[in-house]
């Protein structure tokens, strides 16, 4: 197994994004794995994504302390709908998702080489209640999306994520308990 890494500063994150991914586009690879410096995680969460052979997976990191996540859904409305730190279904771990946030996530070849660069840029969708304007992640799942290929999240990895609190999920076996006592 090969190991690369890259890492980019700049304070504007489409820079940052399309510099880093840069050096391993069309390059020989099993799988990208994107981890922004405030995740934290373990092997085994690393391994369960790879073992998911999915195109495109993700762990489940909460969004600056709540208990949504960064990955869910685009309703009929265009709305945004996340997932809670409470999703557990033991029998379906993976769950095909609209979009991704790239705080933990997997990709295997193809997916960047697909797309045109800069593979990072804002983009916009039409809601009911207008107009909307999308972050770097959701408009690359967009893109992604649009090119055909199926984004998942793994609701047994649960990253956490380093802000101006240290927010956690609950376990997959706490969020399972709560979830067989709701069935």
């Amino acid at each position: 197994m090969q190991v690369g890494w890259s890492g980019v500063a700049s304070s504007d994150i489409y820079v940052a994004r399309n510099k880093t991914i840069l050096p391993f586009v069309g390059k020989e690879y099993d799988r990208l794995l994107w981890i922004d410096s405030d995740q934290f995680w373990t092997i085994e969460d690393i391994l369960q994504l790879y073992h998911d052979d999915k195109d495109i997976v993700s762990g489940l990191t909460p969004i600056d302390g709540m208990m949504t996540t960064q990955c869910g859904w685009i309703d009929e409305g265009g709305e945004t709908l996340y997932i809670t730190g409470k999703a557990c279904d033991p029998v379906n771990p993976l769950v095909e998702v609209d979009f991704a946030g790239f705080g933990f996530l997997m990709f295997k070849p193809g997916v960047f080489e697909s797309l045109e660069y800069p593979f990072f840029t804002f983009g916009q969708r039409e809601t009911k209640s207008g107009v909307k304007f999308l972050s770097e992640d959701l408009a690359f799942s967009q893109k992604v999306k649009e090119k055909g290929f199926e984004i998942w999240a793994d609701t047994r990895v649960r990253v956490g994520h380093q802000k101006t609190v240290m927010a956690m999920l609950p376990s997959f076996e706490e969020a399972g308990r709560e979830w067989q006592n709701s069935t």
